[in-house]
């Protein structure tokens, strides 16, 4: 370490636990799986086997970040915006109708359609300087809700499931207790998708 450098922890799950609540707690390798982290068929990998998302994104202390979020062509084309390490959750829910016969202890059930993804992003916006508020951060996702069409999102939850695109519903900024450059926010979102219309 260079003369006169500063070393910086930063507890990030006290932060979101204090701009969020919740037990969320990071994952732990239970002990004795560590040595199988070699193996093809093991469900656990080593701390070192886990790759970060991309070798040329840094957080705020520049170190490597694991997971991102970007929301494409905002508010106009070629403008993109990144959230560093959000907190993603997706939900989905059928619509099934349910027929009761008389006689039968159970219902005749029929799979109509499943509904949108129900979305939410949580995240934190940072200021570099701990006396200012991230207050163009701020005012981007503000704008990015106010877009009255649906955006294109890229990052790793959304992969999996197959979303491509979401429309804001709701969002919710809430400052951080202690915290001047902090500013906590959650959206509210669904799935969509681009249909096109045939004109005959």
């Amino acid at each position: 370490m260079e003369s006169g450098a500063v070393t910086v922890n930063i507890p990030w799950q006290n932060l979101f636990l204090l701009a969020f609540g919740g037990g969320y707690r990071p994952y732990i390798v239970p002990a004795g799986k560590r040595e199988d982290s070699t193996n093809s068929g093991s469900q656990y990998r080593a701390v070192a086997d886990i790759k970060p998302a991309s070798k040329t994104v840094n957080g705020l202390l520049g170190h490597p970040v694991f997971s991102t979020l970007t929301f494409l062509n905002v508010p106009d084309k070629g403008v993109n915006f990144q959230l560093l390490e959000p907190l993603v959750e997706v939900s989905l829910r059928k619509n099934i109708v349910k027929t009761v016969v008389a006689g039968l202890d159970y219902s005749i059930k029929e799979l109509i359609s499943c509904e949108d993804y129900a979305i939410s992003i949580k995240s934190l916006l940072v200021d570099g300087d701990r006396y200012s508020k991230p207050t163009v951060d701020t005012k981007k996702i503000h704008d990015i809700c106010l877009l009255k069409r649906n955006i294109e999102v890229v990052g790793d939850v959304f992969d999996v499931f197959g979303i491509t695109n979401i429309v804001v519903e709701q969002v919710k900024f809430t400052e951080v207790a202690g915290f001047v450059n902090l500013q906590a926010f959650e959206m509210t979102c669904i799935s969509d998708r681009a249909v096109e219309l045939i004109m005959n």
